[in-house]
């Protein structure tokens, strides 16, 4: 669910996707994910596996696996440095209507291959207008699968028409809430956390409460972000990146890029008290360091949350109070 529809389609060429993993390799980086649009459409995608792979890099492949080749799947089985993370927002009509008729039996079909042959397989779903009240039933259809996870997650901003309206959060939220108590009896493999739902509840009622780590975000300092267009970044969410022609790797390698002396002063301030704002993603929860800093954050960003959930618990109490609190802001507001 990135905001590719707003870009034009295109794919890194391949002699700068090997400059990457190069650069991957001597810099010993643990992982690479390779995303999209659908990575398994690159031409060269089949080379760039191989060449992680001989070097024991683990490889995420983010993909809707409607068009898995028989090589691909017998590879992926083989190699367990390798998982397979699928998207699936629902179970047959309501994927179908999400991602393309015909894909939900596509994509079932290859995840049937993918596990019946022992490859690491996880599936995510992304909580939707069309699908909010659909998530028990996609976990419970999914969950005798052996799956190393099933990621839920909300619909980020960028797309605005596919947001779960206000007043349908509740019952994606309260769906959320029951596939965490029967996970927890049954596998233990969902993503979710009392209070990561908590923060979902939050995010979708207050755009103003933002997902944040606090101080020292590990992110920037750990991950390096290369998109279709060329922009080398260290966060994908941190708006404040310089777009320049010298941080583009069609114009300048990754070793250059990176060895800046500017870029290396922005991911200092990235980092600090006054430098990022914070994000309402879970891109990176496969960090544990920025998963456990965000869902119990330090300083400001524990007050803010602090305040939120004390906000959210006057609206449903006290509505009356909550809305009387609402128009006297809106009021001052309104005459400064």
């Amino acid at each position: 669910m990135c905001p590719v529809v707003s870009r034009k389609k295109k794919s890194i060429p391949r002699e700068i996707a090997f400059q990457i993993v190069k650069f991957a390799i001597e810099k010993g980086f643990k992982r690479v994910v390779l995303g999209g649009g659908e990575p398994t459409l690159m031409s060269y995608f089949n080379d760039i596996i191989e060449e992680l792979t001989r070097n024991n890099i683990e490889i995420w492949i983010l993909t809707n696996a409607v068009d898995l080749s028989p090589f691909q799947i017998k590879y992926f089985s083989e190699h367990k440095n390798i998982v397979v993370n699928i998207s699936i927002d629902g179970v047959g009509e309501v994927h179908d209507f999400i991602r393309g008729e015909g894909t939900f039996e596509s994509t079932l079909a290859n995840l049937d291959r993918l596990t019946s042959e022992g490859a690491n397989v996880a599936i995510n779903t992304v909580i939707q207008r069309s699908n909010y009240d659909k998530s028990i039933e996609t976990y419970e259809y999914f969950k005798n699968y052996p799956l190393l996870w099933h990621g839920f997650s909300f619909a980020e901003p960028w797309h605005q028409k596919e947001l779960v309206p206000p007043e349908l959060i509740p019952t994606a939220i309260n769906q959320l809430y029951e596939i965490h108590r029967r996970d927890q009896r049954y596998k233990n493999n969902v993503s979710l956390t009392s209070q990561l739902i908590k923060d979902f509840d939050l995010s979708s009622r207050y755009p103003e409460f933002i997902m944040h780590p606090g101080e020292n975000c590990p992110i920037p300092t750990s991950h390096l972000g290369v998109d279709e267009e060329g922009w080398v970044v260290p966060c994908w969410h941190y708006p404040f990146w310089r777009k320049n022609e010298s941080r583009n790797i069609y114009n300048r390698s990754l070793w250059e890029i990176t060895e800046e002396t500017e870029i290396r002063n922005e991911i200092n301030k990235a980092i600090s008290k006054e430098g990022c704002k914070g994000c309402s993603t879970v891109c990176y929860f496969w960090n544990e360091k920025f998963r456990t800093r965000v869902i119990a954050p330090s300083g400001k960003w524990y007050w803010n949350k602090k305040f939120m959930i004390w906000k959210l618990g006057l609206k449903n109490k006290m509505p009356k109070v909550h809305r009387i609190a609402g128009n006297i802001k809106d009021f001052f507001i309104g005459n400064c």
